[in-house]
């Protein structure tokens, strides 16, 4: 999965994704409304591929609505990744 997301973003923009990673990894200069550092908390840590009891769609979706909202400078609290009805939709990267 983690190779999956890599390769994805990457393929947009790899600079950023770098960027992206090393942030998601190291939590360095994250503020309050980061949405690398909701994604951090989301997935309970610097390794997504530790994360708490979520499948492999739910971390996808929750690794592209991050990347997508840090890409626009939209601030995020929390990264939700399931509808009302339960199901996960995993959006497509920007």
């Amino acid at each position: 999965m983690r190779l999956f997301c890599t390769f994805r973003l990457a393929r947009i923009d790899r600079e950023q994704a770098v960027e992206f990673f090393t942030q998601l990894a190291t939590g360095v200069g994250l503020t309050d409304n980061s949405p690398i550092l909701a994604l951090r908390r989301r997935l309970g840590g610097a390794s997504y591929g530790a994360a708490r009891k979520t499948s492999a769609d739910e971390q996808i979706a929750a690794v592209f609505r991050t990347w997508n909202a840090w890409r626009e400078g939209r601030p995020l609290a929390r990264v939700l990744t399931t509808t009302r009805a339960g199901a996960t939709t995993i959006p497509d990267p920007i």
